[in-house]
C-alpha cells in the first residue's frame, strides 16, 4: 500500500512556498518489489518529498515545477523499494503504477506520484 502524508508542524519539508497542502489518501495497489519512485509535479511551484521507507527514512528531494523525475541517490542510481510499497510525506496527490518505466535503470516498473 502506498502512503502519503503531510509532515506535521515543524517539518518544513512539505511546505510549498510557505503553504502546507492537505494530504490525500494514497491509492492502495498490490505491492511491486524493486519498483522505483517517480514524482510528477504538474504544478507551477516547487515541492519537497520526504521518503519514509526504511532504506531512505527521512531522505528528501526537491522537485522543480512542471517536471516528472525519477528519485535518485547522489550516485545517480534510482531508488527502489524492496517490499514494493512507498511511504512519503508530500502535498496531496495520486498514485499509479507504470510497469515499463525505468526498466533500463534496473527497476521493476515505477510507482508514479502525481501532484497537480
Amino acid at each position: 500500500m502506498k502512503n502519503s502524508r503531510i509532515a506535521g508542524a515543524g517539518l518544513a519539508a512539505a511546505a510549498v512556498t510557505g503553504l502546507l497542502l492537505p494530504a490525500a489518501p494514497a491509492e492502495a495497489k498490490a505491492p511491486v518489489p524493486n519498483a522505483c519512485l517517480v514524482i510528477e509535479n504538474q504544478t507551477s511551484y516547487g515541492l519537497t518529498v520526504v521518503v519514509r521507507n526504511r532504506l531512505f527514512e527521512g531522505d528528501s528531494w526537491k522537485i522543480s515545477p512542471n517536471i516528472t523525475t525519477t528519485l535518485t541517490l547522489d550516485n545517480g542510481n534510482a531508488i527502489a523499494t524492496a517490499d514494493g510499497d512507498w511511504s512519503i510525506d508530500a502535498p496531496s496527490g495520486t498514485w499509479r503504477y507504470e510497469p515499463d518505466w525505468n526498466r533500463d535503470r534496473g527497476c521493476n516498473g515505477s510507482w508514479v506520484y502525481t501532484v497537480s
